[in-house]
C-alpha cells in the first residue's frame, strides 16, 4: 500500500479506540483527524470506513454523532453500502428525533416562545439546563442527520438494491 494511503482507515480506528476507551481527550483528537482526512481519503478507504463509523454511532457523544452519520452518509454517497450503515444511522438519527420531541415539548412547558434555529439562534446557555443536554443536542442535530438519513437510499451507493427494495 503506498505510504499515507492508510491514513484514513488508521485515523478510524484511533477514533473507534478513543470512543470505545471512553477516552474523551483521544476522542477529540481522533474526530478532528477524522473530519480532516475525510476529503483525502481514497474511495476504497470510506467504503471500509462507513460500516464501522455507522456501527460506532450509538456510543458516540451526542455533539459529534451527528457528523460521524453524516460522514457515513458521504461514505455511502463515495459507494459505500448502504445497507452495512442504514440500519446504525437511522436509529441513531431516532434517538435524536426523539430526544426533539422532548425538546419541542419541554420549550413549550417553557413558555420560551417560536422554536429556535437548529443551529443555535434563539438558544440559551441556560435552556441546557432547564430543557436538557440530550434534548437541545437533539434539536440542533435534526439538519445533520436528515443529510445522513437522505444519503442512505441513494442510487451513487455500491448496493443499489436498498433503492429498489425501498419501491
Amino acid at each position: 500500500m503506498i505510504f499515507g494511503r492508510r491514513r484514513f482507515v488508521d485515523t478510524v480506528e484511533n477514533f473507534e479506540a478513543a470512543v470505545r476507551a471512553q477516552d474523551a481527550d483521544a476522542a477529540e483528537r481522533a474526530f478532528a483527524q477524522l473530519t480532516r482526512g475525510f476529503g483525502k481519503a481514497s474511495d476504497t478507504e470510506v467504503r471500509a470506513a462507513a460500516p464501522r463509523l455507522a456501527a460506532l454511532l450509538g456510543e458516540v457523544p451526542p455533539g459529534p454523532r451527528a457528523v460521524v452519520a453524516v460522514m457515513t452518509g458521504a461514505c455511502v454517497e463515495r459507494g459505500a453500502d448502504p445497507l452495512a450503515c442504514a440500519p446504525d444511522v437511522f436509529a441513531s438519527a431516532l434517538d435524536a428525533f426523539e430526544n426533539a420531541a422532548v425538546f419541542c415539548e419541554r420549550w413549550a412547558a417553557a413558555d420560551r416562545g417560536e422554536l429556535p434555529d437548529p443551529e443555535g439562534s434563539g438558544l440559551e446557555e441556560a435552556d441546557f439546563e432547564r430543557i436538557g443536554f440530550e434534548p437541545v443536542m437533539g434539536w440542533q442535530a435534526l439538519p445533520q442527520f436528515e443529510m445522513a438519513c437522505v444519503a442512505m437510499p441513494t442510487p451513487r451507493g455500491s448496493d443499489a438494491r436498498f433503492l429498489t427494495a425501498r419501491g
